[in-house]
């Protein structure tokens, strides 16, 4: 069952490619208050939800507890997330699977409002136990590993972190406890620590706002015997031509047996000074509108100088950087109308064109309500235009009405250019499909359906709307092409993509291609969905980690029957957590399905309605990412590759995976959409293999970023999707 459901969940994120039924717009007015004082509740999480139960936009409450959101019509689940209270979905549903439908139409308000009700207080939150504390050492010094034994929750599962209080110890100073850190796992080193003193350590768990007693308190004297010893390089930067000082110009050494990187800025006399441990470094320099250079005047790792610092020793050097020459630019100007001559509100990108792919786009214009328009693009470079109107009737395109970006004229960038650019209306298609949606009884069954256009492997849009009460659906004014139906019942009833002979499938390989023309009706696309025998109240719940025991989002977790068929499933929340509570008695299997990870497998799972079976009591499912090839992981690429990240979208953290053919300097960074540079990722040698590196988002915003991949005279580009 590899990749069939959450591979449709990932895919339905891709930029520009989500559409509903129209491109109308309507909105729903969200109101949330807590359930037992009715007072407002601020900063609820409302994520609002495609058929799929894949998100397509997010909002928090203001202080009122509500706010209003505009969406292209079509049919959403909504869902409330708070760190105190309940999760649950409209209307005080507790799964996606019973989750009540809303329709919005076009310039339509729709009202809805949840009440939350508090986290249940934990029975029993017990305190970590075996807690150790020992002195360890690596590259840059001393740490204090901490161990202990995780706690457990009455009732489970709860979602559990520590925190770590410590305390310094002499015989002048009192022992006063502070907490350092909030820990996830069962681990913990301590690098804030000085040589020769003693360090006093309790834990306690913490689940919500609750917190546990402490835990036993142990201690450990850092001894002189495992210090490394310190040196320091020290020096200035300067201009290579005016000999002036740089300021705030960044210093950084890479340890020569190490990727860890630690570096400082130049004061306002371009001077810097860096303590560090014996050991041997490659020192670089960079700043703004300077060239970036490694000690001694070389761009490449493999050429640069290296530097033995020894305990006790000063080493002096002058970094004399050259500055960049600047870009030179050309104006496009232009104006944008549609085929009556009007001109019209719309933003305008030109994108840079390296190697026949889109790098990045260099330039981003707004045109005023004339439709006129004008930005900078780099000379010398190899541009295409896109427009994207803001009238929802218009058609995006790019210049010269190309629908594609494989059609885009390329336009050579080597003067000032003028551009007339019209856009067209969107065509009136004279075609549709329809159907009824009932049970295995005859009975109609009120359900989303997703009308889903394929582009290859890939989702191009998706078109979708609610059965009536008597089980009929339909879509009209599709674009031509190729689709898949899927169809998510309200109820005890399983979800199901279409197949003509009546088989129940949630993998989309296997359903029915249904091409679209022009004027093609599509008629009697009938689902005989299939319900539980015994709705029942056994339940299955737990977490998904990764193998550094920390919480995956976003894992589609499937609990298989005695035939290996899917009988229901759940997505995991922001904490890794799951929960399918209408299971009937029976023997089961479960299975993990998410894009860029190995399938985790947890067979012969016994329930029944006396008892909750929670993951968490026999261990966390542990799921492993797959490292660029699933048929053979040890395999190293013949040329540079640099992996879709996973998850996207995510929030904050996501994974990246590249691979290095040979030896080299290999430089990761993220960039913004206007080009600027908001995390560099790794930048060192590598030797051949495959890599992965995690990337943290919690100070960005919400959007769309570029994540680039240099080395070897190569460069690859990648697009990733934050969404908060």
């Amino acid at each position: 069952m590899k990749k069939y459901l959450l591979m449709m969940f990932v895919l339905f994120y891709t930029f520009n490619e989500v559409q509903a039924q129209s491109n109308l717009v309507g909105s729903i007015k969200i109101s949330v208050t807590d359930d037992s004082t009715s007072q407002p509740l601020k900063g609820v999480y409302v994520y609002f939800m495609n058929a799929m139960g894949s998100v397509v936009k997010s909002e928090q409450t203001s202080s009122t507890g509500q706010f209003i959101v505009k969406l292209s019509v079509g049919v959403y689940y909504v869902y409330f997330k708070s760190e105190r209270y309940l999760a649950e979905y409209y209307d005080n549903v507790a799964t996606f699977q019973y989750a009540k439908p809303i329709e919005v139409k076009s310039n339509d308000t729709i009202s809805i409002k949840a009440s939350l009700k508090l986290h249940t207080p934990i029975v029993a939150l017990v305190a970590p136990k075996n807690l150790k504390a020992s002195q360890v050492s690596h590259n840059y010094g001393n740490m204090v590993l901490l161990t202990w034994t995780g706690s457990t929750t009455t009732p489970q599962p709860y979602y559990i972190q520590y925190n770590i209080y410590r305390s310094a110890v002499s015989p002048a100073t009192p022992v006063s406890f502070k907490k350092i850190t909030k820990a996830y796992g069962a681990s913990y080193y301590d690098k804030s620590i000085v040589n020769g003193a003693t360090y006093k350590y309790y834990l306690t768990a913490t689940s919500y706002d609750f917190e546990s007693a402490s835990s036993e308190t142990v201690s450990v004297s850092i001894k002189d015997s495992l210090f490394i010893g310190k040196g320091v390089i020290k020096g200035v930067v300067v201009d290579d031509s005016t000999l002036l000082p740089i300021q705030k110009a960044m210093v950084a050494v890479v340890p020569v047996n190490n990727s860890n990187c630690n570096g400082v800025e130049t004061s306002t006399n371009g001077s810097f000074l860096l303590p560090l441990y014996a050991g041997s470094y490659y020192l670089y320099a960079k700043a703004n509108e300077y060239n970036f250079e490694y000690y001694d005047n070389v761009t490449s790792l493999t050429s640069a100088t290296k530097l033995d610092v020894k305990n006790n020793d000063t080493i002096i050097i002058k970094i004399g950087l050259k500055k960049l020459k600047p870009i030179p630019q050309v104006t496009f100007s232009g104006v944008v109308q549609d085929t009556t001559g009007k001109g019209q509100r719309s933003e305008v990108y030109a994108y840079r064109v390296k190697l026949n792919s889109k790098h990045w786009f260099t330039s981003v214009a707004k045109t005023d309500s004339f439709g006129k328009f004008s930005m900078k693009v780099n000379l010398g470079d190899t541009v295409i235009v896109y427009v994207r109107p803001f009238e929802k009737l218009l058609l995006p395109e790019y210049f010269e009405n190309k629908s594609t970006f494989n059609d885009a004229t390329r336009i050579p960038v080597t003067k000032d250019q003028s551009f007339i650019i019209v856009v067209n209306k969107k065509p009136v298609y004279a075609n549709g499909m329809n159907g009824m949606v009932k049970d295995s009884a005859n009975k109609p069954v009120t359900s989303s359906i997703a009308a889903i256009m394929l582009h290859g492997s890939s989702i191009r849009k998706t078109y979708s709307t609610i059965s009536d009460s008597l089980g009929v659906y339909g879509f009209t004014n599709m674009e031509p092409g190729k689709y898949i139906l899927f169809a998510k019942p309200v109820g005890s009833n399983k979800p199901t993509y279409y197949r003509s002979d009546g088989k129940q499938t949630l993998d989309w390989k296997k359903a029915d291609t249904l091409v679209m023309s022009t004027n093609s009706i599509l008629a009697n696309l009938n689902f005989k969905l299939v319900g539980q025998s015994d709705t029942g109240h056994a339940t299955i719940a737990g977490f998904i980690k990764n193998k550094n025991n920390l919480p995956v989002e976003g894992v589609t977790v499937f609990v298989l029957d005695e035939n290996s068929d899917p009988y229901s499933y759940a997505i995991t929340n922001s904490k890794g957590y799951y929960v399918m509570n209408t299971l009937e008695a029976g023997t089961y299997k479960i299975t993990t399905d998410m894009v860029g990870y190995e399938s985790a497998t947890l067979p012969n799972i016994i329930v029944n309605y006396n008892s909750v079976l929670a993951m968490s009591n026999t261990g966390s499912i542990i799921i492993n990412p797959i490292i660029l090839s699933v048929s053979d992981k040890n395999i190293i690429a013949s040329s540079f590759v640099l992996s879709q990240n996973y998850p996207n979208p995510f929030n904050p953290s996501t994974t990246i995976q590249y691979s290095v053919p040979f030896t080299s300097y290999v430089r990761i960074a993220v960039y913004d959409l206007i080009g600027r540079e908001v995390s560099l990722l790794t930048n060192k040698r590598h030797n051949a293999g495959n890599y992965s590196i995690n990337f943290e988002a919690v100070n960005l915003p919400t959007g769309i970023y570029i994540y680039q991949l240099q080395g070897g005279g190569k460069t690859i580009s990648r697009k990733l999707i934050l969404l908060k």
